[in-house]
């Protein structure tokens, strides 16, 4: 995860601040009326909308970073219906199974902040269809454990409501996630990392083959990607495997390079060709 940039993360600490003294806070606090949570929401969540929106397009690669500084309880629960819903979205699932490939836990994360929220009965009104789908392309023992996590029963009883049986078969689940996929499809979400080692190139192909697709076809600048992007297509240690000369394509045929890095890209693609069956 790459960390928030100084700029960032003091325009989000300022809109913090400025929600924490407001008098719209003020009057919440002393009425507990969801009419005054909604008018906080509808005054403050733009200007989070607003930031995230320049983080997924300038520094995309630091958007976890920034969702985790909105977990903190001094932002009261706001924008964290979206943030799950992108965490939901984010997982690779298998064509077949209609199941995450692997544990989604930074789904578990946000839900977890939600569940805490001293606003959560707010919050939960608004979030049922995000956490079915969820918990639909979860593994069971995984959901049940999550349930389990939490020792407040109403919590408990809240989310295994969330558990459908409709969603209990692969194509239930394939014509469900199309649907809620809609309701963000003019959303820039996508993130990723650029592993390191081979033996994580399998938990994050799919995720970085997303990620670069959406950038290409929506014309994002790359700027910020691009050294994470080149240190990851020039590792030898990927070389030989499908995933990477995948990458590595999508990275020659559409990403602007410095001299130095068409250099090294040139080589690559030689030594591919020789030693790469």
């Amino acid at each position: 995860m790459v960390p928030l940039d100084k700029a960032y993360e003091e325009h989000l600490e300022a809109i913090k601040e400025h929600l924490q003294q407001s008098e719209l806070l003020a009057q919440y606090l002393e009425t507990e009326e969801e009419e005054d949570y909604l008018a906080l929401k509808e005054l403050y969540e733009p200007h989070i909308a607003q930031l995230y929106e320049q983080v997924a397009t300038e520094n995309p690669l630091q958007l976890l970073a920034l969702e985790r500084k909105l977990l903190d309880p001094g932002f009261e629960g706001l924008f964290l219906q979206r943030i799950l819903g992108f965490a939901v979205l984010r997982g690779v699932v298998d064509e077949q199974t209609m199941k995450y490939v692997f544990p989604q836990d930074h789904f578990k994360e946000v839900l977890t902040a939600i569940c805490h929220s001293s606003n959560f009965e707010i919050l939960k009104k608004r979030i049922g269809q995000t956490i079915q789908m969820g918990f639909a392309l979860s593994s069971d023992i995984w959901v049940t454990n999550l349930v389990n996590s939490f020792e407040v029963r109403r919590i408990r009883n809240y989310l295994n409501a969330q558990r459908l049986e409709r969603y209990r078969t692969p194509e239930a689940r394939r014509v469900a996630l199309a649907r809620y996929r809609k309701q963000f499809e003019n959303q820039n979400f996508y993130t990723t990392e650029f592993p390191e080692k081979l033996n994580e190139l399998s938990v994050w192909a799919e995720s970085i083959k997303q990620f670069l697709i959406y950038r290409i076809t929506h014309e994002l600048p790359n700027d910020s990607i691009r050294p994470y992007l080149h240190r990851f297509v020039t590792n030898e240690e990927f070389l030989g495997s499908r995933d990477h000369l995948y990458i590595a394509m999508l990275y020659a045929m559409y990403f602007d390079r410095s001299e130095e890095e068409n250099e090294e890209l040139k080589q690559l693609f030689s030594r591919m060709r020789k030693e790469v069956p």
